[in-house]
């Protein structure tokens, strides 16, 4: 996207499909299975410039889904994983160390007292994670729902 410079912007705007994200509380993951299905999963969810970040169980089927297949989708939704935007594509994979760092801090702030219960739960039942990074495609790679 250019500005009325003539420069690369990298900021998002109203017109934007990446703008969507800003004001949502959770989006729907759609990864594929290996014969080509779509599974699709309503998460929690920050942002970080053009990308999105997702905490998820290490050994959840997202994380093998990713691992086979990175290509995927996005879209703002409810709790409930009704779609409330367009879909969006995006490159799957995994936040390194200082990333996950920066996003679980995000988080944090963003989902603060229902983070910090679910970070207690997991912790009780000694569950492991990985931060997934969502690197959104422009508008090129939009779907109406």
């Amino acid at each position: 996207m250019t500005n009325s410079n003539g420069r690369v912007s990298s900021h998002a705007t109203v017109t934007d499909p990446r703008y969507q994200f800003r004001k949502s509380k959770c989006i729907v993951v759609e990864t594929y299975r290996k014969n080509g299905d779509p599974v699709r999963t309503p998460v929690w969810f920050v942002e970080n410039g053009s990308k999105l970040f997702v905490m998820t169980r290490e050994d959840s089927g997202k994380v093998k889904r990713i691992r086979n297949e990175p290509r995927t989708r996005v879209v703002p939704s409810s709790f409930t994983g009704e779609p409330k935007g367009v879909w969006v594509h995006a490159k799957a994979g995994f936040a390194d160390r200082e990333c996950s760092k920066i996003a679980l801090g995000l988080m944090d702030r963003k989902y603060n007292i229902l983070k910090w219960t679910h970070d207690l739960y997991s912790w009780i039942l000694g569950r492991r994670y990985v931060v997934i990074e969502l690197n959104l495609r422009g508008s090129e790679g939009v779907h109406n729902i």
